[in-house]
């Protein structure tokens, strides 16, 4: 008898106390803390641990996934409810069991980052915001070029431009649902929700359209970056502070 079973939990964390979701030696991840958290409620090291989102160093998440499995665990309700648990600058939720073919990163169907930008203001200390910190800059932003800028990114496109070096993904083609530019009292809100994403993708995006905001490029030039693919023209990367993964919406996966 296959005594396999296969956890799903949900987490939320402070990224600015991370070098990130994936494992590094040497540095505190997500990734290892939870790994530890696993090992003393169940008396065993998980196996196959996966995410639904590998955010980056000091991008905070409000809501993650994870899944992994064990072999021949106590699995009885008691023992998941010492899951629940507030460590430090990471909150394990709860987790539930679910089929084995369930894996967080390949059950995603969507996900929901937020960017909180802070503008008008001198170089100074970060400021904290909804679910992480603000991208504090000098120049004032104009809202509207922003906001017409980003219905450029709706939809179906080569985003190429909008890759970091190092990128592992294969395919260039992603679909964003919703790319919207708000006003939040003293902070500029930009919402990114897609099913995937390209390494540092939704930063180069925020950072490209700060400079709409700031006169530097024009709203039409970001259609034109689509269709380039030329990384070496679009914006600059905003910082990770800024960035908080918001949501995750599993495909056919029970999440309560």
């Amino acid at each position: 008898m296959d005594r396999r079973q296969t956890l799903l939990v949900e987490l939320a964390y402070d990224g600015s106390a991370f070098h990130g979701v994936a494992r590094q030696p040497g540095y505190a991840t997500v990734s290892e803390t939870l790994e530890h958290h696993l090992t003393e409620v169940f008396g065993v090291t998980p196996r196959g641990l996966a995410f639904a989102a590998r955010t980056d160093r000091g991008v905070s998440a409000l809501q993650n996934f994870a899944t992994c499995w064990f072999r021949d665990i106590d699995g009885s309700a008691e023992r998941l409810s010492r899951l629940k648990a507030q460590l430090p600058n990471l909150q394990v939720r709860g987790g539930t069991w679910v089929g084995r073919q369930v894996n967080a990163r390949n059950s995603t169907e969507e996900k929901h980052y937020r960017y909180h930008i802070r503008a008008g203001l001198p170089q100074a200390e970060l400021t904290t915001g909804p679910g992480g910190h603000a991208w504090t800059i000098a120049p004032q932003l104009d809202v509207a070029r922003m906001q017409r800028a980003a219905g450029a990114f709706v939809g179906t496109h080569d985003y190429s431009a909008f890759r970091a070096s190092g990128c592992e993904g294969r395919d260039p083609i992603k679909t964003l649902g919703a790319v919207s530019v708000t006003s939040d009292g003293a902070d500029i809100v930009i919402d990114v929700v897609g099913r995937a994403f390209l390494r540092k993708m939704v930063r180069i995006l925020v950072g490209t359209l700060a400079e709409v905001g700031a006169g530097l490029r024009s709203v039409e030039s970001v259609s034109a970056l689509l269709e380039t693919g030329d990384r070496q023209i679009s914006g600059l990367t905003a910082p990770a502070h800024g960035l908080c993964l918001v949501s995750v919406q599993l495909a056919g996966v029970p999440t309560r």
